[in-house]
């Protein structure tokens, strides 16, 4: 039988008696908040407080549902059936119901990246267990008639993620599984109750110490990350360096290991490139291979045992690799035992991550933090995990598909004091192919030349000298920081300020791919796979000009990947051609615009990209607050009153041009030629005020209060909430002009605007 640790036996008591209060509220929902570190046992705990549970003579009778991300829910139901065989649950899988209800005591096993699809054109759900059909059981009915027959619900999030908290997978607790109570397991939360909530018992938080189950000797005592990289560096690029680094490690560690009596062997993990996605991607094959030659001529190789691999596609050498003297030496896996896989002799991981994004899966090093033994030694270097990756930058468990640049990439979190509100929004969508036309190439070359003053009549030398004052193009130039000998000992909690690098060559290999993600940004929000093959061959042309031929591309790539200065200079030069192509084809696409209702609310999450920085703010929906780099002084004056007012209980920093953001219907006429087009205005704050009512304004100053254009967004704005407000809501806004040379907002909320007529301003004294 399993004996449980200290904490553990602690933590569990601490789980049953927040059940045992929140299952008798009488709230509708009530939410448990667990938080244990990385490598505590969270799923065996989870197991323990079910089986007590069973014992416990509670208020109903419940079932319950247990949703993890991607195929951890199968590692978790495999780990509960051993350590629940001889208690009174059922588990099944959501592909097992055959019930119209489902019975007591059943733990029912699913994850929310299949349940949560939904069909595009119709929002209906689209997976078989949830969607109705005539010949199979869904989730849906199930669940209604579980109800029906005096059963409630009990939610287990295993690991929670942004899938949780997303409107789909909201949306799909709210009105299908509607718990009465919540669990979240992780040891990064994503729940954060208030203590206004624990004290109405609407939730309860559990913590377990991180120091605890450190002194317990079951995980390692802190995390090295590219210890000792430095001399690595030299003669090998950054992946060939992290590789062999790592071996290094490994053979000082089984030396320590047979110094203090033990026959381990430690497990070197290299976990290919494109965690995105189980399949193999091409850049994955190119890493693998490279990576396998390279540990071949280290002399690990399939065939004599010492080298394994894990994919979902193809396994080698993996039978007994968790036995303590197993002699393989190095597994290489992608995704597939980044969570819910056990090998206490695991102790060195290598991540070649792709690099567009600068992410440090705390899931993935949660498999080598285990004691082997489940003991400290006497040597301090046993102690320890070792992570060697190519990253130059450490971001706990974000998800970035689309982050402008491969270098930044930031995230912020709805607060949880935040009343959410739920306003019928809009988002315009255009019918054409949406991309860059050969129109967009001559519009390109007149900004470069503008800005590096260069001339088609230059010859090569001038041009190149012109392009180098400005950009990075030496070698030395063009590297990528690396993480340098980084010691944490919490990987929760960690101090990003505190991170050390040092500069290294990125691989070959890796340099087309991050190409493709750059110009992805740079495309946007044009069709990118059209789009592209006007940009690519632009900029090659243009590069051609300072003497980079067909034969240098790879140099012109490097030149644009490898350095953050080199693409914020070129990036504002393609937006601002952007803009102007874009004035050039609104005529030729203003009538092809087509306008999707939605319903906006503040999001849970919302992504944000190198130009934006963390700033102070007490009042603002999300936390932390990311404003842009370049944002005007209005709108920091704005913000500042925001935030000192007694009147308001949060204020929201809306964006632009995407659906998850607040948008208002107007029709629009361009100035130059008097072509007429529905297209989406964006005010630029919402206001939640504590009389319940809420604020949509927009910030002007200068030219822009005068101007057409803010007529049209001030009369639309006017007739949204006066239409809104005919359903019951409490809307008001309007346009603001901030003159902060006399310390002084104005306003205008008449239906009717005129920047000139001054009955129509007053001071703006709301906030």
């Amino acid at each position: 039988m399993f004996k449980l640790a200290p904490y553990q036996d602690d933590a569990v008591n601490s789980l049953v008696d927040a059940f045992r209060e929140l299952l008798r509220t009488p709230h509708e929902s009530t939410q448990v908040v667990f938080k244990s570190p990385t490598g505590s046992g969270k799923t065996i705990m989870a197991a323990e407080l079910l089986k007590r549970l069973a014992f416990e003579t509670l208020p109903q009778d419940y079932v319950y549902i247990w949703a993890s991300m991607y195929k951890l829910h199968d590692q978790s139901r495999k780990k509960l059936q051993d350590y629940l065989s001889d208690s009174r649950y059922a588990l099944i899988g959501i592909e097992e119901m055959t019930a119209d209800a489902l019975e007591s005591n059943t733990i029912l096993f699913t994850n929310w990246e299949s349940v949560i699809k939904t069909n595009r054109d119709t929002g209906e759900w689209s997976n078989r267990a949830v969607k109705k059909g005539e010949d199979s059981r869904n989730i849906v009915d199930v669940l209604e008639a579980t109800r029906k027959e005096g059963r409630e619900v009990i939610l287990i999030v295993d690991e929670a993620h942004q899938t949780y908290l997303g409107p789909k997978s909201q949306i799909l607790v709210s009105t299908v599984i509607r718990p009465k109570l919540t669990l979240e397991v992780s040891a990064t939360p994503l729940l954060s109750p208030s203590g206004e909530d624990v004290s109405d018992n609407k939730a309860r938080i559990v913590k377990v110490p991180f120091q605890e189950v450190v002194n317990s000797g079951l995980i390692k005592q802190e995390t090295r990350i590219n210890y000792e990289i430095d001399s690595h560096l030299d003669e090998h690029s950054s992946d060939e360096a992290v590789v062999e680094a790592a071996l290094e490690r490994r053979l000082f560690l089984e030396k320590a290991y047979a110094e203090e009596g033990s026959d381990i062997k430690p497990l070197v993990l290299i976990q290919l490139p494109t965690e995105d996605s189980e399949k193999t991607s091409v850049l994955d094959t190119t890493v693998r291979t490279r990576v396998e030659d390279f540990l071949e001529s280290k002399g690990i190789k399939y065939g004599n045992g010492r080298l394994a691999i894990w994919l979902s596609e193809e396994t080698r050498n993996k039978e007994r690799i968790d036995e303590y003297n197993s002699p393989v030496e190095v597994l290489i896996f992608k995704r597939a035992i980044a969570t819910g896989w056990d090998c206490p002799r695991a102790q060195v991981l290598v991540m070649l991550q792709d690099m567009k994004s600068v992410t440090f899966k705390i899931q993935t090093v949660g498999r080598i933090l285990r004691m082997p033994e489940a003991h400290h030694y006497t040597n301090p270097a046993l102690n320890a995990a070792y992570v060697y990756t190519n990253l130059g930058s450490i971001t706990v468990d974000q998800n970035d598909n689309d982050a402008p640049t491969f270098f930044h990439y930031k995230q912020a979190k709805i607060k949880s004091f935040v009343k959410n509100v739920e306003l019928p929004s809009v988002y315009t969508h255009r019918t054409d192919f949406h991309d860059l036309t050969a129109e967009f190439r001559p519009i390109l070359f007149k900004y470069l030349d503008a800005f590096f003053k260069t001339d088609s009549s230059d010859n090569v030398k001038t041009y190149y000298d012109k392009l180098d004052t400005v950009l990075d193009l030496y070698p030395e130039e063009l590297q990528t920081p690396l993480l340098s000998d980084v010691t944490i000992q919490n990987l929760d909690a960690i101090d990003q300020d505190n991170v050390s690098t040092l500069k290294a060559t990125i691989d070959s290999i890796y340099i087309e791919y991050l190409f493709r993600y750059v110009l992805k940004s740079w495309t946007s929000p044009y069709n990118f796979t059209r789009s592209i093959e006007r940009l690519k061959p632009a900029l090659y042309d243009w590069f051609g000009r300072a003497g980079y031929g067909s034969d240098k591309i790879d140099e012109i790539q490097r030149i644009i990947v490898c350095s953050e200065k080199n693409q914020q200079i070129l990036s504002s030069i393609i937006q601002s051609a952007k803009v102007e192509f874009e004035d050039k084809r609104h005529e030729s696409i203003a009538l092809k615009r087509s306008i999707t209702p939605l319903i906006f609310t503040i999001p849970a999450f919302d992504q944000y990209g190198e130009h934006y920085t963390m700033t102070p703010s007490d009042k603002h929906a999300l936390e932390p607050y990311f404003a842009h780099d370049s944002r005007p002084k209005t709108e920091i004056y704005f913000e500042n009153l925001l935030d000192k007012s007694n009147k308001i209980d949060w204020w929201y920093k809306n964006g632009e041009k995407m659906q998850h953001y607040f948008a208002v219907p107007f029709i629009t006429e361009n100035e130059k030629t008097g072509v007429l087009a529905p297209a989406s205005f964006y005010p630029d704050y919402i206001v939640r005020f504590k009389d319940g009512s809420i604020g949509i304004y927009d910030t002007k100053a200068g030219m822009t209060v005068t101007s057409g254009d803010t007529k049209l967004k001030a009369n639309a704005l006017q007739q949204y909430i006066q239409e809104q407000n005919k359903t019951g809501t409490n809307l008001k806004g309007g346009i603001i002009d901030v003159q902060i040379d006399k310390n002084a907002l104005l306003y205008c909320d008449d239906t009717d605007y005129a920047s000139e007529d001054h009955s129509k301003w007053r001071a703006f004294a709301e906030i």
